[in-house]
């Protein structure tokens, strides 16, 4: 017996501002959803701005914990 499942990337634009990012990461995954995606996947550094050009000290309070 095999399944399908249905899966989605949610591609999406990333700010400064955690809580922003959040909510349009909370949005793709809702429309992806709602198009039956069983599955999402959302980019590498979704919730925040990619910051991994050059290392900063101020910016390590950005990691999220384990």
């Amino acid at each position: 017996m095999t399944h399908a499942l249905t899966v989605a990337v949610v591609q999406q634009n990333a700010w400064p501002d955690k809580a922003q990012s959040l909510a349009e990461s909370e949005k793709g995954v809702r429309a992806a959803a709602a198009r039956g995606a069983k599955l999402v996947l959302l980019q590498e550094l979704h919730a925040t701005h990619y910051f991994c050009q050059y290392e900063d000290p101020a910016l390590f309070e950005l990691a999220e914990p384990l």
